[in-house]
């Protein structure tokens, strides 16, 4: 999977987004400022003060810092341009920003979460296609739970959970009506995908996991993961269920990019 995890000077968007439209991920080591998310975990554990949920979203961040949403994490040339890159032909913005906290064998605390079964997020969030910056608080996949992925293409990954636009059933919450909920059961995923389909990274403070609302994800837990682990996710949502692949404009877009840099806007 050496492809799919690099450090960030090893990518430009280009080779992001090809990987990530390949795979349905991508990790991109050292893409944050370390500083920035001890700040950001700061005012994440004030808002837990004020909440019984398992979840603090980016108004909550702000007001417990001042300043900081989380967007923040994407203000750089390399994850903006791949925004750009991606979304080609279509708009997007920030959709929200959410933390969450997953405990360890040996704790279960308050507004912590059990570890996450396999699901893909357009169970909760819908079909329009949606990038998911996820990255740790702290180090994990040694001490404390990390993400595990199945690094397939969007495409493939929508066939076989059953998705078609048409409701399988009827009475479930959210989207979960859309989708064949047995096709994510980890021994279906290993007969369909193979055996060592599934990613589990070792993260540092820093680290970032690009997935989409179309990856088959959750939490990786072992019983040697005693320690809880905090973590965030930057979602960006465009207009439409479906990216480009690749044309003249994804093109375009590129050579746009490398020959003057992109000033951000705020995409809140």
């Amino acid at each position: 999977m050496q492809h799919l995890d690099r450090a960030v000077r090893e990518w430009t968007p280009q080779t992001l987004r090809d990987a990530y439209l390949a795979h349905g991920c991508a990790i991109v080591r050292g893409a944050v400022d370390p500083a920035m998310l001890d700040r950001l975990r700061e005012a994440i554990d004030r808002a837990y003060l004020k909440t019984s949920d398992v979840h603090v979203y980016d108004a909550a961040i702000r007001e417990a810092d001042g300043e900081l949403t989380g967007f923040e994490m994407a203000d750089t040339p390399l994850l903006r341009g791949f925004l750009d890159l991606l979304y080609a032909g279509q708009a997007y913005k920030g959709a929200n920003v959410a933390a969450r906290r997953v405990h360890g064998s040996s704790e279960v605390a308050n507004n912590f979460q059990v570890p996450l079964k396999l699901h893909v997020d357009a169970q909760y969030h819908g079909p329009t296609f949606t990038v998911n910056f996820w990255t740790p608080l702290q180090a994990c996949g040694v001490d404390s739970p990390t993400i595990l992925l199945v690094p397939v293409d969007y495409k493939r990954t929508r066939a076989h959970v059953g998705f078609t636009g048409k409701k399988l059933r009827e009475g479930g919450e959210f989207y979960t009506d859309f989708f064949d909920l047995g096709s994510m059961d980890v021994d279906v995923v290993k007969r369909t995908f193979g055996d060592d389909i599934f990613l589990c990274p070792v993260m540092a403070v820093g680290d970032v996991v690009i997935a989409s609302n179309w990856i088959i994800h959750g939490s990786h837990h072992t019983a040697t993961m005693t320690q809880g682990r905090k973590s965030v996710e930057v979602r960006f949502i465009g207009t439409r269920m479906d990216v480009r692949r690749d044309g003249w404009l994804t093109k375009l877009i590129w050579l746009f990019l490398r020959g003057k840099a992109r000033p951000f806007q705020d995409l809140r």
